[in-house]
């Protein structure tokens, strides 16, 4: 009974453990690759920043990007990830893990062709919301606010077509 009792108290304090070490995982619509974003360090108020990484489903790394800061509180947090539907990016949008500058959430994406990450904001102005939604094959859509203006406003914008441009 003593063992029983101990068995359910430790489950019941495992999910509670906190962040550090957590893992969520997105696999490529095509099942070649899977982007891990992984909880590194914690900030003051014990929520976790993120660092993504691709890999081939053999395990083999693809690429790496750490958004942790050394203080736990000037770096990024993924709030949001997905794949495009044609397999070819792996789009996240992220908030501050110290709360600096609210009104601008970064979404980033990662190029399969060319092997890097890229930032959204740097094409379509500053994005103000971390949710992003994909549509088929590489369109995305994200509140941002355009240069020059106060108000929100709904960007739809084709990744592959914003890399032909030299924003990079």
């Amino acid at each position: 009974m003593k063992r029983w009792i101990l068995m359910v108290m430790m489950v019941a304090i495992l999910p509670s453990a906190g962040h550090a070490g957590g893992q969520k995982e997105y696999r490529s619509p095509d099942g070649r690759l899977r982007a891990l974003v992984i909880d590194v360090g914690k900030d003051r108020t014990g929520l976790p920043e993120s660092r993504i990484e691709i890999r081939k489903t053999n395990g083999a790394l693809v690429f790496e990007k750490d958004y942790s800061s050394p203080d736990g509180s000037h770096g990024w947090v993924v709030a949001s990830a997905t794949w495009t539907p044609d397999s070819m990016f792996f789009v996240f949008g992220m908030y501050s893990s110290g709360g600096h500058q609210p009104w601008q959430n970064p979404v980033n994406f990662y190029s399969r062709r060319h092997k890097r990450v890229f930032s959204l904001n740097k094409y379509v102005g500053t994005i103000t919301d971390p949710e992003v939604q994909v549509v088929a094959p590489d369109i995305v859509k994200v509140i941002a606010r355009k240069k020059g203006r106060i108000e929100d406003t709904e960007v739809i914008a084709s990744l592959s077509k914003l890399l032909k441009q030299k924003k990079r």
